[in-house]
């Protein structure tokens, strides 16, 4: 996601004015890793913070500041991130904050984002989520409960 680094100079937040890219990614070895780089078009990404979070260890937050967020470590305070929001507000699909929360948690927790699905494929969305219903009926509803099998019981 778009976004700029927040420094922490005492008690004064200092933001970073460039342009930067907040990532989340899952390494070859399974491992999440968090990390914050300059975006420009015309280079690739080279994430100048590369963090390890293991499931659990970590989560977003907004804080009061308007699009200000923390990614936070509730066990270790020092390696709390903060950053800026540089999401535009016209963009073709916008998320909400509540949204992207989840999103970035569930990710930071080693799951697939919900929101990931919903971008990539609405059909294929769709399709899952049919499958979904159609798997928890089936669950719901064993063989004794079907009316079939309730009329032979009734007949024997």
């Amino acid at each position: 996601m778009p976004c700029g680094r927040i420094d922490i100079q005492g008690k004064t937040m200092v933001p970073d004015e460039r342009r930067g890219k907040l990532r989340l990614c899952k390494d070859t070895d399974g491992l999440t890793h968090l990390q914050w780089g300059v975006r420009a078009p015309d280079m690739p990404f080279t994430p100048e913070e590369d963090l390890l979070v293991f499931p659990r260890e970590a989560e977003m937050k907004f804080i009061p500041k308007p699009g200000v967020f923390v990614i936070k470590f509730p066990d270790d305070p020092s390696r709390n991130a903060f950053f800026w929001s540089q999401r535009q507000t016209s963009d073709a699909e916008p998320q909400s904050d509540e949204a992207l929360t989840a999103d970035v948690n569930a990710a930071l927790n080693g799951e697939s984002p919900a929101f990931a699905t919903r971008r990539s494929d609405p059909a294929a969305r769709a399709r899952a989520v049919r499958a979904a219903q159609a798997a928890a009926a089936s669950a719901l509803s064993g063989p004794e409960e079907t009316p079939a099998a309730t009329a032979g019981v009734a007949s024997t």
